[in-house]
C-alpha cells in the first residue's frame, strides 16, 4: 500500500531515488494518506478487524469448525470454549445465503450494511465479496 498521495514514489522512496518498482499515476488514492482519515477506506476497515481479533479471544484461540465450504462462500464457527462466533465471507460477486447454528448479530461487516442484510435467525445474506463477524 502506497504511504503517501504524491504521485512521483507514493512515498517509498525519496524524490531523488528511482523505485525499484514502477509506481502508476493513480497509487496516491489507494495511499495510507488518502485513507486515514475516511472511516470507510479499507485502511479503516482492516484496523476495525484487527482491533476485534485483539479484543475477543474466540477470534485468536479456539477449536474452528467448518460450517460451509462452497466455492462461492466460507463459513466456520470459532470458539474459546466460553465464547463462539461465526466468521463468513462471500468469496463472489454475487449475494450469498449462509447457514449457521443458533440467532447470531453482526458484531462487523465488511460492509456498511452489515447489520441490515441479517435475514433470519441462522442465517444471513452476505454482499458480493462481504465477509462478517456474527456473535
Amino acid at each position: 500500500m502506497p504511504w503517501e498521495t504524491t504521485p512521483s514514489h507514493a512515498g517509498f522512496t525519496p524524490d531523488d531515488v528511482e523505485p525499484w518498482l514502477p509506481i502508476p499515476a493513480w497509487a496516491g488514492q489507494l495511499s495510507v494518506e488518502s485513507q486515514e482519515l475516511d472511516p470507510r477506506s479499507p485502511l479503516s476497515r482492516v484496523r476495525e478487524l484487527l482491533k476485534l481479533r485483539r479484543e475477543l479471544a474466540a477470534l485468536r484461540q479456539g477449536d474452528i469448525t467448518v460450517l460451509s465450504a462452497h466455492p462461492d462462500h466460507l463459513a466456520y464457527l470459532r470458539g474459546d470454549g466460553g465464547d463462539s462466533l461465526v466468521v463468513a465471507v462471500n468469496l463472489s460477486g454475487r449475494d450469498q445465503r449462509v447457514a449457521f447454528p443458533g440467532v447470531r448479530s453482526t458484531l462487523w461487516s465488511s460492509s456498511f450494511t452489515g447489520g441490515e442484510r441479517d435475514r433470519l435467525p441462522g442465517e444471513v445474506t452476505l454482499a458480493p465479496f462481504e465477509a462478517r463477524v456474527l456473535r
